[in-house]
């Protein structure tokens, strides 16, 4: 087999979990490395028999989040061992999948809405990942929303028991600085606050039956402010608000331009130019979010002049 032109290794390096002559192979048959790209853009008309099949390996992670927690306490599997299975089958799915952009955007989304493998939610994560599976090639805003409000991560982040009587601001703070907006959107502590209560009113179930509720009684009610965001919050019933704002954050400038940095230092290069990060952010915003950015970035001219030298998932700061 000829040699991998330029182009071809880019598109390899990048968008994939590393060369081989399969791979070559689909990206000369789809008749380039942008055209197998807009395939792989559509991962459920990719056939991925042997991949998939390997999840059978590893039943439990097709189990209830009850199931695996039953699981657990008869001991026919511990929850460290269920939380591994998930870390085993997916170091088989980045290699033996031939849905490799959807595999790395998987990881990209679980980098920037980090929750651990393995923790007090451990129940929840296999169904945590599925989530970021079903919508890595979708909205940000869908799998904002979705995230946030996921077991696991309400969990891993205290929003699980923080009530309007007792606060945590870890959700509300992490919300801003990690997932969204980042630290130079210049926000206040005030408006930490408000982001936290905003999560309130959320109840996870960690010990036995597991289970996810919403106690109204349990929401902080008053007027929230965020930076442009407000809403009267008048009631208990706060997930209205928090949908509002977290479409707010997702189509926020500032979440923008963070999200198109760190698809460019993944897929072009660890120092992109301005005006690659300027086209992205452009193509990450409402109404275009849907694939564009990550597509953007697949065809700027210097992208394939870009030299990678770095592991492909080295987190890239906040």
């Amino acid at each position: 087999m000829a040699v991998p032109s330029a182009s071809t290794r880019h598109m390899i390096n990048r968008f994939s979990y590393g060369y081989t002559p399969s791979l070559h192979k689909a990206i000369t048959k789809a008749g380039g490395p942008q055209e197998w790209f807009a395939a792989q853009l559509k991962p459920s008309k990719v056939s991925d028999k042997k991949a998939d099949a390997m999840k059978a390996w590893y039943p439990y992670l097709r189990s209830s989040s009850r199931k695996r927690q039953q699981a657990d306490r008869t001991k026919k599997r511990s929850s460290y061992e269920q939380s591994m299975d998930l870390v085993r089958w997916t170091i088989l799915r980045r290699m033996f999948s031939k849905r490799q952009v959807h595999e790395v955007m998987v990881d990209f989304w679980s980098n920037l809405l980090h929750v651990p493998a393995y923790g007090d939610g451990w129940m929840y994560r296999a169904s945590y990942d599925a989530t970021i599976r079903k919508y890595a090639l979708g909205k940000f805003s869908d799998l904002l929303l979705r995230a946030t409000i996921h077991p696991a991560m309400l969990v891993f982040l205290n929003s699980a028991g923080s009530t309007k009587n007792a606060l945590n601001e870890n959700h509300g703070r992490e919300l801003l600085e990690l997932h969204t907006v980042g630290v130079k959107a210049d926000y206040t502590e005030h408006m930490v606050v408000d982001s936290a209560r905003v999560l309130t009113g959320y109840h996870v179930e960690t010990w036995q039956p597991a289970k996810k509720t919403y106690v109204k009684a349990d929401h902080w009610t008053g007027p929230l402010q965020i930076l442009g965001w407000k809403a009267a919050n008048a009631n208990g019933e706060g997930r209205t608000e928090l949908k509002s704002y977290l479409h707010y954050l997702a189509a926020h400038p500032a979440t923008a331009k963070r999200l198109a940095t760190r698809l460019c230092q993944r897929f072009v290069a660890d120092k992109p130019s301005d005006e690659i990060v300027a086209a992205v952010a452009k193509a990450s915003r409402p109404p275009c979010e849907r694939w564009s950015s990550t597509r953007t970035s697949s065809t700027a001219p210097r992208a394939w002049c870009a030299r990678p030298a770095r592991t492909p998932s080295r987190p890239t700061g906040r």
